[in-house]
């Protein structure tokens, strides 16, 4: 295993989180990667933090206005020199040994496109034993078994975006986040990619997932998340062309209408 991974780490007033995120990235097992940080104009002190402890370890982007979380991780893309890359939030972390996990499963499904595995959540700053992804196994022989994750998709088959490794030059060809998604764009993303090729599930906790009040599912209600993905179908279907687009939405209407 030599592959480079390259982890964009887009943040703006990240000043509690940031250095759990850095030291959780700068702590891995594997050790050809790089870091990009793109600070996205903070009010706070994330980019003296930054400046201060971490600029001999990381690639540091500093945006002079605020250009909002899509285009900030788009631009980063061009900066990437790696085989693979990896998104991951300011306030999340990853276990110590994701990275080699994660090229390990890649060199071994040499099809697929990117893939993704399980995270525990962080609640009021305390690691939890809970997960993410319940029915692990059955996700695990959906995503394996299929070469169309968007169909799976469409059938609410979801996956754990805080937990996913791309090819970068699949990322490239796709397009990178979407631009006329707000916060979603990596859901976009997803969706190409799982019209290009085999999105993979890897069976082990990789990462932790913080809520808080201010991060995007925090503090959304059960129902509120439902709007939200009905919303991002919705536009992914009024945005993209794609072979069958009639039979995914029929498929995606059907599913919609299930609890």
């Amino acid at each position: 295993m030599n592959k480079k991974v390259s982890v964009i780490i887009p943040t703006y007033n990240g000043e509690v989180y940031i250095q759990d995120c850095l030291n959780s990235v700068l702590n891995q097992t594997y050790k050809n990667i790089e870091v990009i940080v793109v600070d996205d104009d903070s009010k706070d002190n994330t980019r003296e933090i930054i400046q201060a402890n971490y600029l001999n370890f990381v690639k540091f982007v500093s945006n002079k206005v605020n250009l909002g979380l899509i285009k900030s991780v788009n631009n980063c893309f061009s900066h990437c020199t790696g085989d693979f890359v990896i998104v991951l939030g300011q306030d999340d972390m990853m276990i110590n040994d994701r990275i080699e996990k994660q090229v390990h499963f890649m060199e071994q499904n040499p099809d697929a496109l990117g893939s993704f595995g399980n995270s525990y959540y962080i609640i009021n700053n305390e690691k939890t034993n809970r997960k993410i992804i319940n029915k692990e196994t059955l996700k695990s022989f959906l995503f394996n078994s299929f070469n169309n994750s968007f169909f799976l998709y469409c059938c609410r088959v979801w996956y754990n975006s805080n937990s996913a490794i791309f090819k970068l030059d699949a990322v490239v060809k796709a397009g990178g986040y979407s631009e006329h998604m707000r916060n979603f764009g990596e859901s976009f993303l997803f969706f190409k990619l799982g019209l290009m090729g085999p999105v993979r599930y890897q069976n082990e906790v990789l990462s932790y997932y913080r809520i808080h009040e201010t991060n995007i599912f925090g503090s959304k209600s059960k129902a509120e998340k439902k709007q939200t993905s009905e919303k991002i179908f919705s536009l992914f279907f009024e945005k993209e062309e794609f072979k069958y687009k009639p039979l995914y939405k029929f498929i995606n209407a059907i599913f919609s209408t299930l609890k």
